[in-house]
């Protein structure tokens, strides 16, 4: 019979946090300063609005290096709003190849080693 191993949820994430670069997420018409966020998804650590779970939004994000900014489109899923904390965590259910490329760029220090020389600019 096969063993079964098993880990701590925090431990069975599929995407790497990153806790560095802050990005500027607009969620339900507010802009918020984020810098808990995944190739996954993204936390919140001062909202204080209406949403539910399971709720489908867009979302925007802005990714500023130097004087260079940077807005993608995405869709996610709120997965879990704490009101007392003020703290919401979503998924990105719909999340473009070149907003992909962009948070791989941050996670990576690729945007930073270019030294904006050929810093890539959205169409």
């Amino acid at each position: 019979m096969p063993s079964v191993i098993s880990a701590e949820l925090k431990n069975r994430r599929r995407d790497q946090r990153f806790a560095g670069e802050p990005i500027q997420f607009e969620v339900d018409g507010a802009l918020y300063t984020v810098t808990d966020w995944s190739l996954g998804g993204f936390q919140i650590h001062s909202y204080y609005g209406q949403v539910l779970p399971g709720t489908i939004l867009p979302v925007a994000f802005v990714i500023t290096i130097g004087n260079h900014t940077i807005r993608h489109e995405a869709e996610c899923q709120v997965v879990r709003v704490d009101p007392t904390r003020g703290r919401l965590s979503a998924r990105f259910t719909q999340l473009p190849s070149d907003a992909v490329s962009s948070l791989e760029g941050l996670q990576t220090g690729r945007y930073r080693r270019l030294k904006l020389r050929k810093f890539p600019s959205k169409k």
